[in-house]
């Protein structure tokens, strides 16, 4: 028994010795790290994006019909530590998104979301991938319209994450 606690003894020692691992840089989610993706994945994959009503003020043959706009995701802002919780959303026809993702909501709405009829149908083949930040004090929607729903869930994810350290309850634990 007392070989047993010496051997534990040595490994606790020894795991303490090697003190923390460090987080590559760019790996760890920050909200400054969300927003730096934001801005590569809108330079590197421009994708469509636009205005819409809510999509809760919409029926889903309204949303379907949506037509995907020729103005793009060219950019976003730098970080700014003083508003962590907005976002500039740069577009191609030079026109900025002011983002708050405090007075935010997003939303996922993948293509594979819809039923198989649906799909199979004459409206399938209009059927996109989009995501929805939906504006809370407004009655519209910044929409975007990834190429396919991998893009999408990555895009999802970052603006989700800075939704979510913006939540002013987050400090409740609930």
């Amino acid at each position: 028994m007392a070989f047993r606690i010496k051997i534990f003894t040595a490994i606790a020692v020894w795991l303490t010795a090697l003190g923390p691992v460090p987080v590559a840089l760019g790996q760890e989610q920050t909200q400054e790290n969300a927003v730096r993706f934001l801005n590569l994945f809108a330079s590197q994959n421009q994708l469509p994006a636009g205005f819409s009503t809510r999509f809760d003020q919409l029926g889903a043959m309204q949303r379907l019909q949506l037509a995907v706009p020729v103005t793009r995701l060219v950019g976003a802002s730098t970080y700014d530590p003083k508003e962590p919780c907005v976002t500039d959303i740069k577009t191609s026809d030079g026109k900025t998104a002011y983002l708050d993702w405090v007075k935010s909501e997003v939303y996922f709405w993948p293509r594979s979301g819809w039923s198989e009829a649906l799909l199979a149908s004459d409206y399938g083949p209009s059927v996109k991938t989009m995501i929805e930040v939906r504006r809370l004090n407004e009655g519209f929607s910044d929409v975007f319209w990834p190429a396919d729903e991998v893009q999408g869930e990555r895009l999802f994810r970052a603006m989700q994450f800075l939704r979510n350290s913006c939540d002013p309850m987050k400090t409740t634990g609930f």
